[in-house]
C-alpha cells in the first residue's frame, strides 16, 4: 500500500514530479540580501553548497570565507555587470571592424 504525501511531508519537493522546485527569480530584496546556502562539503578547490530548495551548487572554495566549514550558512549574491559587459561588447565590435588598430600599432603585410 502506497501512502500519499501530506503537504508538510516534503514541502521542498514537487509531488507531481518528485524533483526539487526550480529556484525562483530573484526579487529586488533577494538581489540585495543574497541567497543563503548551506556548505555541504569542502573538497580541494570546490565547495558543494545546498539551497533551501535542495539545489546543489558547486562553488569555488577560494570565494568562500576562510572560516567556512561544512554546516556553515553563507550568503551568495550575483549581479550583472552592465558597464563591463558594454566595454567587452565594444572591444569585440572594434576587433571585427576593418580599421581596427590594436594599441595604436598599424600592421603592414608585404606581399
Amino acid at each position: 500500500m502506497q501512502r500519499e504525501l501530506a503537504p508538510s511531508d516534503d514541502a521542498h519537493v514537487n509531488t507531481a514530479e518528485k524533483r526539487p522546485r526550480p529556484l525562483r527569480a530573484a526579487s529586488s530584496s533577494m538581489a540585495t540580501a543574497g541567497l543563503p546556502l548551506t556548505v555541504a562539503s569542502l573538497d580541494v578547490g570546490v565547495a558543494t553548497l545546498l539551497s533551501s530548495e535542495l539545489h546543489v551548487i558547486h562553488f569555488p572554495r577560494l570565494l568562500l570565507p576562510p572560516d567556512a566549514k561544512p554546516g556553515a550558512v553563507v550568503t551568495v549574491s550575483v549581479r550583472r555587470a552592465y558597464d563591463e559587459e558594454q566595454r567587452c561588447v565594444a572591444l569585440v565590435r572594434a576587433a571585427f571592424t576593418p580599421n581596427y588598430v590594436p594599441n595604436g600599432v598599424r600592421l603592414f603585410v608585404s606581399g
